[in-house]
């Protein structure tokens, strides 16, 4: 429920939104480099398998998704 607030006031508030991995090394980096690149930017980590199964992921427009199977609405990923 967190993450989900997170991402939605990140969207009410027109802030950069990125998605990656929670699990491994690769996505923690890739949401360091997102952060450094935007510091306004909110970051979202998740598992795979929460991105094929939660609605909320799909139905967002994410600004970057790494090391996650693309949620469908990615401006980069």
């Amino acid at each position: 429920m967190r993450r989900f607030l997170s991402a939605l006031w990140a969207k009410l508030s027109n802030r950069p939104l990125a998605l990656c991995d929670s699990g491994d090394v690769d996505g923690i980096t890739s949401a360091a480099l997102f952060l450094r690149k935007y510091s306004n930017g909110v970051v979202v980590l998740a598992a795979p398998s929460e991105v094929n199964r939660s609605w909320w992921i799909k139905r967002l427009f994410w600004t970057f998704v790494a090391d996650l199977p693309c949620p469908g609405k990615a401006l980069i990923s």
